[in-house]
């Protein structure tokens, strides 16, 4: 068994948000490791246009499950189909008028990268890119580590 988090935590005037997201896997042979996890993101952003001010804020629920091929003891391949739950609401801060919205966000993730032990450092990507997908659209840095 395999047990690894993502966690972050960033605060300013005008940016927070907050990351959680436990996994387990297990190690079934020295070339795959496969897995479950859940995840939780808060963020709160304000925007500015000329003369009106907006708070945005998103919650984000998902539940995903991953794999880690290994073709070399340094290579790592990596999948991570999910799909996410958003809700979020826009706050106009000058007349206090409130829009929310609501609805799924799938995501499958791929990368590839370098196996060091229980860690792995990994070019990842995200295949679907919906509009509300918690991933850039560009290739993105990730690192993980499975105690």
């Amino acid at each position: 068994m395999r047990i690894g988090a993502n966690v972050g935590l960033s605060f300013s005037k005008d940016y927070s948000t907050v990351a959680l997201g436990p996994q387990i896997g297990y190690q079934f042979s020295d070339y795959l490791m496969a897995g479950v996890g859940v995840k939780y993101y808060y963020t709160k952003t304000r925007g500015y246009t000329y003369e009106e001010r907006y708070l945005y804020k998103n919650n984000l629920l998902g539940v995903n499950t991953f794999a880690y091929a290994y073709p070399a003891r340094f290579l790592a391949l990596f999948v991570q189909p999910e799909i996410n739950y958003l809700w979020s609401s826009v706050t106009n801060e000058v007349d206090y008028k409130k829009r929310y919205s609501q609805g799924w966000v799938p995501s499958v993730v791929i990368g590839a990268g370098l196996r060091l032990g229980n860690s792995h450092i990994t070019l990842n990507y995200d295949l679907v890119q919906h509009i509300n997908s918690p991933y850039p659209r560009t290739v993105f840095l990730g690192i993980s580590l499975f105690l």
